[in-house]
């Protein structure tokens, strides 16, 4: 198994919506996506980095901003070989990427410190990356 880095999307405080499905039906969970803004105030989620031999990393946030923190802002850096720092959107604490030879280190707060492969990582965030940019994705239901 390989690197994959995905998103879901907490619908009420007892339901969410993983990003396979939400993207494969985007219309059937519209008015529930904006339900949920409404109620929260925000589009609440979880982003989840599962690789092979350690444990899953899940960022439990604001799904916007943390994806585009995460899955946008952070490449040119981690390019440049050099560490990203992410801040919690909705609470106090960070998410750190840390580049190491061929493997990066995610580790912050409330997150366990795993090691991953840089290529993999990076593949599976270029996936994230083109489903929030189709305009079909699972962002546009909440500018429509």
């Amino acid at each position: 198994m390989a690197v994959s880095v995905s998103f879901c999307m907490n619908l009420t405080w007892d339901t969410a919506i993983g990003e396979d499905e939400l993207v494969s039906d985007i219309e059937r969970f519209r008015a529930d996506i904006l339900a949920a803004a409404d109620r929260f105030g925000a589009l609440n989620g979880t982003i989840i980095v599962r690789a092979p031999n350690v444990p899953d990393v899940r960022v439990e946030d604001e799904i916007e901003p943390t994806i585009q923190n995460i899955c946008f802002l952070a490449i040119p850096t981690l390019l440049a070989k050099q560490h990203v720092v992410v801040r919690y959107f909705s609470y106090p604490g960070y998410f750190r990427l840390d580049p190491e030879g061929l493997k990066v280190l995610i580790s912050g707060d409330n997150i366990p410190s795993v090691r991953v492969d840089y290529q993999e990582w990076y593949n599976s965030i270029e996936s994230v990356e083109r489903g929030a940019d189709d305009r079909n994705g699972p962002h546009a239901a909440c500018y429509r």
